[in-house]
């Protein structure tokens, strides 16, 4: 006995009550629906809450009757059995069944044993839904060719009850298939048919079922492989002759399209830049006249032929302007790197040339001008400079074989000049052609025209007077100022003369004699530029002050 017999049956029972004028205790809906895998209730209600004294639930299978549910209140005693053990439960007298099943679809009874009412029963028919399950094929992304036919598939399971409609979208909108572009795609041919397939059919394809419980839909991306096509490029363009010009063309397809540039046969020409979205550059720098001409962009995929699109460039005026130009710039930049170079050498040579006129007046020592230079520095020296006071004088004597270099008797006064008087000294440099004083204390120089002086250097007196004060000398190759109080003049005694090596038997000269250094002293004498001190020497020769 099928569910709707049932339904028929009971509210003829139920008729006939109220016919005899009796009442059903029991309240029940007689049909429920519930969704497969959700909670389903039976509600039950009992009129003016009469108590029970024993409730059974059945599930009609076949021509039996299969206990689900006991309940006995006086024994506290309450179970779930058979297909709904352990997923069955009463609340009040309704039946609360969890996570409902294809199987527990069918008929209900309930019998209930009441105080007053006695033995009742009431039947409840349950429906499960089961909602279309929607599958889109055969893959996602649906890769397919351009110009051929496709077959989209939809498939929607076995719902319960079977789907009231199906239909198929694009991008969201409804597609008409009636038209001749499409076939199939309804209710009994479910799968969606595409007719010549081109780039605009590439999109979003979904397909929709309408069912009982609701909506159910799934979708896939066709996408459509389809020759490069040039899209944009640059219109013909006219330059002149220096300029920079850039050419564009952008083209599209599917794979991505390779896009190149070409020029009387060349493929791929020099400043050509690719980049992602599908856009190539040509960039020519300073054009000429000859490049003037076609420049042809070709786009290719390897789906159907390649695509080219041409631009025609003509390039005016002339290019001596520019090749002009460019010799200006360079010869400018030639002629101030020698202005700067030439500046640079006269700068140097005028400083050079200063230094040694400055330097003039230390060389030039006979001359007017260092006379000159010499008498106003020293004047203004003994105005404004007092001579530093010297250090404790070491006593020493310069002693040579058979000769004897005298000091100045007031070589012990540091506060006098230490000379024999510098008229004394003027007539036997004229004697001796020089005037020689030694160094007594050492002198550090406080400006760039002072001698810097160390204990037993020999110099020449160049200009001096008795008052002491400073005096200008040369000490080797440099002229300059020295306090006179710092040294004593020099004196050679009477009958010096150069020994003669002697001979040998033989006529060849000896070794000398250490009496021979005694010549030594004259070479200091007559030129005391190229004399050291013997500290200076070192210790090859024996000469002690």
């Amino acid at each position: 006995m099928d569910g709707l017999h049932l339904n028929a049956l009971t509210s003829l029972l139920a008729i006939l009550a109220v016919h005899r004028g009796q009442c059903d205790p029991l309240f029940v809906n007689s049909e429920v629906n519930a969704v497969v895998g959700e909670e389903v209730t039976l509600p039950v209600t009992v009129a003016n809450d009469e108590r029970i004294l024993s409730l059974v639930w059945r599930k009609v299978e076949g021509a039996q009757r299969v206990m689900v549910y006991s309940y006995i209140p006086a024994e506290d005693y309450r179970a779930s059995l058979g297909p709904l053990e352990g997923r069955a439960e009463l609340v009040g007298l309704s039946l609360k069944i969890d996570k409902s099943q294809r199987g527990d679809a069918g008929l209900y009874v309930i019998e209930a044993t009441l105080v007053q009412s006695g033995p009742q029963e009431a039947n409840i028919n349950l429906n499960i839904l089961v909602p279309p399950t929607v599958t889109v094929g055969p893959r996602n992304p649906y890769v397919v060719r351009w110009r051929t036919n496709v077959s989209v598939s939809c498939s929607v399971g076995d719902p319960v009850p079977k789907v009231k409609g199906l239909s198929w979208r694009k991008d969201g909108k409804v597609i008409d298939v009636s038209r001749a572009k499409y076939g199939h795609g309804d209710v009994e041919s479910p799968s969606l048919q595409i007719r010549n397939v081109s780039k605009t059919d590439w999109g979003t394809y979904t397909c929709v079922a309408d069912h009982k419980t609701g909506i159910s839909s799934d979708s896939l991306e066709l996408q459509v492989e389809y020759p490069a096509i040039i899209t944009e490029i640059t219109k013909s363009l006219t330059a002149n002759a220096g300029d920079r010009v850039l050419l564009e063309c952008r083209a599209e397809g599917n794979p991505e399209p390779t896009v190149m540039w070409s020029r009387a046969g060349s493929r791929v020409l020099p400043g050509t830049q690719a980049f992602s979205d599908g856009l190539s550059t040509l960039t020519l720098g300073n054009v000429k006249k000859n490049d003037s001409g076609v420049y042809t962009c070709v786009a290719s995929n390897n789906i159907g032929e390649s695509h080219t699109r041409s631009v025609r460039l003509r390039v005016e005026g002339s290019e001596t302007n520019s090749l002009t130009l460019t010799a200006i710039i360079a010869g400018a930049c030639a002629g101030g790197a020698w202005i700067i170079l030439c500046l640079v050498l006269l700068i140097l040579w005028i400083r050079r040339r200063r230094r040694r006129r400055n330097d003039a007046a230390y060389y030039s020592v006979g001359s007017r001008e260092f006379q000159f230079l010499a008498s106003r520095r020293l004047a203004e020296l003994q105005a404004t400079k007092p001579m530093p006071p010297p250090a404790a004088p070491p006593k020493r004597s310069l002693m040579t074989a058979g000769t004897t270099l005298e000091s100045s008797p007031r070589r012990h006064d540091p506060s006098k000049p230490t000379c024999e008087t510098l008229d004394k000294s003027r007539m036997r440099a004229a004697e001796g052609g020089r005037r020689l004083a030694r160094v007594i204390y050492s002198y550090h120089p406080q400006e760039e025209d002072e001698l810097e002086l160390k204990v037993d250097d020999i110099l020449e007196v160049v200009k001096g007077d008795d008052s002491g004060g400073w005096w200008y000398g040369r000490l080797g190759s440099k002229l300059g100022l020295f306090p006179s109080n710092y040294v004593e003049m020099m004196t050679t005694a009477s009958g010096l003369a150069k020994p003669s090596a002697p001979r040998g038997p033989n006529g060849r000269g000896e070794k000398p004699s250490p009496g021979a250094k005694a010549g030594r002293l004259e070479e200091l004498v007559e030129d005391p530029l190229h004399v050291s001190t013997p500290e200076k020497r070192g210790g090859g020769q024996n000469m002690s002050w």
